[in-house]
């Protein structure tokens, strides 16, 4: 049987062959652009494995809905992970939601991201544009 630490050694090492110029960087901010369940799903799962993450979407209204998405689903997670302390689990939905940031702005979100993930609506002519913003205003 193999093991799942060959795999993911075997998945890095192809990893790895993406680039002949760069090497693996150490990431710490992770931009997601669109806040639907794709991308709060993305926030989520980056803020709580410690990444400061930053989400953008069109208006602060839809960049509010998607925080409190966040946390209804963390408190879920909470719920059963703390089942017998309660301040153990606020203080697990407060330490993660610290990690999340919100922008409607692409071009300030992606200027210090060390990852940008796109998870906006399929429309071809928008992801064009976004992509452009992302290209002229991302680290190199």
């Amino acid at each position: 049987m193999v093991s799942f630490r060959l795999v993911c050694n075997v998945a890095l090492q192809q990893i790895r062959q993406f680039s002949c110029s760069r090497k693996l960087m150490d990431i710490s901010t992770v931009t997601v652009i669109g806040s639907g369940i794709m991308g709060s799903g993305i926030a989520q799962v980056s803020a709580t494995a410690g990444f400061h993450v930053s989400i953008v979407d069109q208006s602060d209204e839809i960049l509010n809905k998607a925080k409190k998405n966040i946390e209804a689903s963390l408190t879920r997670v909470a719920k059963k992970k703390f089942a017998d302390d309660t301040s153990k689990a606020e203080s697990f939905i407060t330490n993660i939601m610290k990690n999340i940031e919100v922008n409607t702005s692409v071009a300030d979100a992606v200027k210090e991201a060390d990852l940008c993930i796109e998870a906006i609506t399929e429309n071809l002519d928008l992801k064009i544009k976004m992509f452009e913003i992302m290209d002229k205003n991302a680290r190199k």
